[in-house]
């Protein structure tokens, strides 16, 4: 995929044709080949429902739904960054199909430093916590970003022992969520020193089905690995 900054149109074409049901990130890649841009996608979507026979259910929202998700979550001090665009994480954009288009909020140059995944037991012990914040704080002083879930325990472990030297928190849920609700400030020092990117639209609230795409993300967002048989934890 060639590397470019979109244009604002551009932007909400890709937002809506990544929103419009029954496409997912494999499809939506294959169309952008085929079609050339996602405006072309978009303007011949009823023919390709209509090729689908009815099966298939392919409905793009609204573009004034989209122009107010772009407007609310720039409001918030976040923003929408394409697969294609140079500060989208390298790493994740190199796999077949990434999340076309997420939003960040904080800064994306950690998005493409080295990094490391760590995350792991939300009752983890004294023990596993312990081992978390000096994992979290000796990558980070190697110089490794440490990328993990923003969840209670290890997770959070992480992300607050990494925050002076970088760390990237995936959230399931729109940009704007913050889940769990005891985690609200972290949140807020994850927004001012650290990065949170959501690949949900804004304002939706996570359902269980949704974290394993979020772990997707923290799993292909890294350049480097680590050991996998840490007590209380795992490294993604």
């Amino acid at each position: 995929m060639k590397r470019r900054s979109l244009t604002g149109g551009e932007q909400a074409d890709w937002l809506r044709l990544s929103r419009t049901r029954g496409i997912g990130p494999i499809t939506f890649f294959h169309l952008l080949e085929r079609y050339g841009s996602a405006a072309a996608v978009l303007q011949d979507l009823p023919a390709l429902a209509k090729k689908a026979g009815g099966k298939a259910e392919v409905k793009a929202p609204d573009l004034s739904d989209i122009l107010r998700e772009i407007d609310a979550t720039a409001k918030l001090g976040a923003a929408h960054l394409a697969a294609c665009e140079p500060d989208y994480s390298a790493c994740l954009a190199a796999i077949d199909a990434p999340p076309p288009i997420i939003a960040i909020r904080g800064s994306r140059t950690l998005l493409s430093r080295q990094s490391i995944a760590l995350v792991g037991a939300r009752d983890a012990s004294a023990a596993g916590r312990r081992m978390a914040r000096d994992l979290a704080r000796d990558l980070g002083q190697a110089g490794y970003v440490i990328v993990s879930g923003m969840a209670r325990g290890v997770d959070g472990e992480a992300h607050g022992a990494a925050m002076e030297t970088g760390t990237v928190a995936a959230i399931a849920g729109g940009i704007d969520q913050i889940y769990p609700p005891q985690h609200e400030q972290l949140y807020g020092i994850l927004a001012q020193r650290g990065c949170l990117v959501s690949e949900s639209p804004f304002g939706y609230v996570a359902q269980a089905r949704d974290f394993p795409k979020r772990n997707r993300v923290i799993s292909e967002a890294v350049a480097a690995e680590f050991m996998s048989s840490l007590p209380s934890m795992r490294i993604l």
